[in-house]
């Protein structure tokens, strides 16, 4: 990666966004399913709450919503387990024909922040639009949203490639059904009962693809 992440990518052409998947992802960011590191000011307390905001229909708001994630979270941490042991169900789904919306969520360290701090600090954020290369044995996905400090290193709309072992979470959506979303899943659990039928319907949700055991 080029200086700013702890996935070992690159940089390759990308295409168009898939318009659709936007609006699932970035409907998560805001509701607080995308569960990511709050660096739009690195001086924030560390147990600021998410912030609120309203999602756009056609798309992510103007300002990138991140919110801080718990050094120690056990269920997040098997929720990052399922997704590095379900890897090659989702090169299965981005491989099989139809318009299922596939996408990966990827660590990063934010090298300013951690050399403040003196420690290694992380950023989560989505990729969409992920495909697989088989032959190279790595996937790709775009950038649909960055916060300030990574602006050095990537821009929204490019593509990156990543191995295997950088996904933290995937989440496949096909005509409603969710299959994957590990953390998804985990931050649903966690939320009262009346608001989770407004979180599926952010997520593009109609049921949950029950997980393997």
């Amino acid at each position: 990666m080029s200086g700013a992440g702890n996935a070992a990518g690159k940089f390759v052409r990308g295409r168009p966004f898939d318009s659709a998947l936007i609006r699932v992802i970035a409907a998560a960011v805001v509701c607080g399913a995308i569960t990511a590191a709050l660096l739009s000011r690195r001086r924030a307390a560390p147990n600021l709450p998410p912030p609120t905001a309203t999602l756009p229909e056609q798309g992510p708001s103007e300002e990138p919503t991140f919110r801080m994630v718990a050094r120690s979270d056990p269920e997040m941490a098997a929720a990052h387990r399922q997704a590095a042991a379900t890897i090659q169900d989702f090169a299965a789904h981005i491989a099989r024909p139809g318009d299922h919306l596939c996408a990966a969520k990827l660590r990063f360290r934010d090298p300013d922040f951690s050399e403040e701090l003196g420690k290694d600090q992380f950023v989560f954020l989505w990729l969409t639009s992920v495909t697989y290369d088989r032959k190279e044995q790595r996937f790709s996905g775009l950038f649909f949203d960055l916060p300030r400090e990574l602006t050095k290193w990537h821009k929204v709309g490019e593509r990156f490639a990543f191995d295997a072992k950088d996904i933290v979470d995937w989440t496949v959506v096909d005509q409603g059904t969710l299959y994957g979303g590990f953390t998804l899943r985990v931050t649903r659990q966690r939320l009262p009962e009346a608001e989770r039928a407004d979180y599926d319907r952010r997520l593009g949700a109609t049921s949950w693809h029950p997980l393997p055991r």
